[in-house]
């Protein structure tokens, strides 16, 4: 559902921007004051956030939604108060009153045919954005690297230097050629169990 806005920028994009952008990526990591660190991802935290998710729920969603039809879904749910509350709905809904949505494109919500090199990252066990987006929207692609992190929700990844910052280095310098995922073996489940079968000692 997001993609549209991703793609109305891709063709501005120059060489030179995918190669600074690259270089971004890998660069060493700049040693900062814990204080200072902390600070930064509050006011992150507090505000960015903030603000993308009014720009989805706003301009992406609300204006193709009925309030009362979701919290009638929401209600239908089995266990509902694991979705979000009516009152957090409301807030939520309050929000976009001062919120510069704009008129959306009507067909904003169809599916995104392309054939441009895509590569989605899913966390395996990521809630905000459940693993059935990227399986649906790898579907609709024709050109796309779906990768399945495993044993991670949804922050799958925060350095260019871990495997998945490598993964997406690599696809930004070759989108032609299908990343290297070898390295997400490491992140695989691993069980230690006993020698010998468990028996009840009754």
């Amino acid at each position: 559902e997001k993609l549209p806005l991703i793609l109305d920028g891709i063709d501005q994009l120059t060489p030179d921007d995918i190669q600074t952008l690259q270089s971004q990526m890998s660069a060493p990591a700049v040693d900062v004051d814990e204080a200072e660190a902390q600070k930064r991802t509050e006011a992150i935290a507090k505000n960015d956030a903030h603000f993308l998710l009014n720009g989805m729920v706003c301009m992406e969603q609300l204006p193709f939604e009925d309030v009362q039809t979701a919290l009638a879904l929401k209600n239908d749910l089995t266990i509902p108060a694991l979705a979000t509350t009516d009152s957090g709905l409301a807030t939520e809904v309050g929000n976009c009153t001062n919120y510069p949505m704009g008129e959306p494109d009507p067909t904003y919500h169809e599916p995104v045919n392309s054939d441009i090199p895509t590569l989605i990252l899913q966390g395996e066990f990521d809630t905000r954005t459940p693993i059935g987006n990227g399986r649906s929207l790898s579907e609709q692609l024709s050109n796309d690297t779906l990768v399945i992190i495993p044993q991670v929700g949804h922050e799958i990844w925060t350095s260019a230097t871990s495997c998945v910052g490598q993964i997406s280095i690599a696809f930004i310098s070759n989108p032609e050629q299908a990343p290297d995922l070898s390295c997400l073996a490491q992140r695989q489940e691993h069980f230690s169990l006993p020698d010998e079968p468990l028996t009840s000692s009754e």
